[in-house]
Parts: C-alpha cells; structure tokens; sequence
C-alpha cells in the first residue's frame, strides 16, 4: 500500500512539473514572439508597420486566456527591466508612460478580450474570430489616440490623423492574417 502511494504521488510530481514547465515555456516563447512582432518592420504605406498587433492577436487567439495574458505582462516586465523590446527598441518606464501608454496598456486590454472571447467560443469560425481581434485593435486604438491626444494636449483630428489613419490599411491585414493562422494552428493541432 505504501508502494502504491509513493507511485502516485510521483506520478502526481511528474504531471505537475510537466504542466508548470510547459506553461513556462509557453509563456516565454510567447512573450518573445511578441518582442520579434515588435521588432519585424514591413514597408507598406502610408507609413511602415510592425507585427507586433499581429503577433499580439495570434497568441490571444491560440492559447488559453492565463497564457496569453501572462505572455503580454512578461513582455511589459521586460520593457520595464530596461531591455530594448519594445518597438523601435525602446524601454524602460519613460516610454511605457509617455505619449504611447495608451497603445500599451491596450495591447492589455486586447490580448485579454480575445483569449476570454476565444475561451467561450473555441470553436469559432473566422468571421466571428475576426470581430474579436477587430474589438481588441479598437479598443487598443481607442486607449491610444485617447491618451496621445490628453498627454501631447492635441485636438481629437490631430490625435486620430497622427494615431490611426496611418495604419487603416495595414490594421486589418494584420487582424485577418493572424485570424486565417490562428484556424489554420489548431486545426493542425485538433487533427492529432
């Protein structure tokens, strides 16, 4: 009998050493596909983009809620560590409080609506995945320009020309890439 316990409660160790390890890593190469996002500029026009929402939503849309919503305060935690992850390779608590604070603490706010969204409909088809990266984009553009426009004392014209016209175009390319992937990952997974 004792044997048999002493089994268990090894087996029991192993499963959650597994389960915790893999959340780690989970976690890790998640926040660091979003430094890679940030860092990955493309030429498009009117001005150049990064895949930084991109990386932001396929996350929130592939993993449960806990691991992407720790993948982003990782992220935050290295910005504010001083190491160069965010875009442009900025850091620290000067950039994380300036004039893009807004996008920042949106990036948040979007990586959580989608995994919750994605958490009560797992089985969700692409139009309905889409509106959920589209609401998250929203709201991180809505935070952003609300902020930019209250610290930098701007008009609201000057605010949303500066802060997302320049990205109407590039916004939902990203948004319907990282949706079309994000299926195209788990029906990969849900096959084996």
């Amino acid at each position: 009998m004792q044997s048999t316990l002493i089994n268990i409660s090894i087996k029991f160790k192993t499963i959650i050493s597994y389960c915790f390890t893999n959340t780690v890593i989970r976690v890790l190469a998640s926040s660091w596909l979003i430094v890679l996002g940030a860092h990955t500029i493309v030429p498009f026009y009117p001005v150049h983009m990064t895949l930084q929402t991109f990386a932001i939503a396929l996350i929130s849309l592939v993993m449960p809620p806990k691991i992407a919503i720790s993948s982003m305060l990782c992220y935050l935690s290295y910005a504010v560590i001083g190491m160069p992850v965010l875009q442009g390779g900025n850091s620290g608590i000067a950039t994380l409080l300036g004039p893009t604070a807004g996008y920042i603490v949106g990036f948040f706010f979007m990586t959580t609506i989608i995994s919750v969204m994605m958490q009560q409909f797992p089985l969700a088809g692409m139009i309905k995945r889409l509106s959920f990266v589209l609401l998250g984009t929203a709201l991180t553009f809505c935070l952003g320009v609300t902020h930019l426009a209250s610290v930098l004392q701007w008009n609201w014209n000057l605010a949303l020309k500066t802060g997302v016209l320049p990205f109407v175009f590039s916004e939902p390319c990203k948004c319907i890439l990282a949706t079309y992937l994000s299926i195209c990952i788990q029906n990969r997974w849900w096959k084996k």
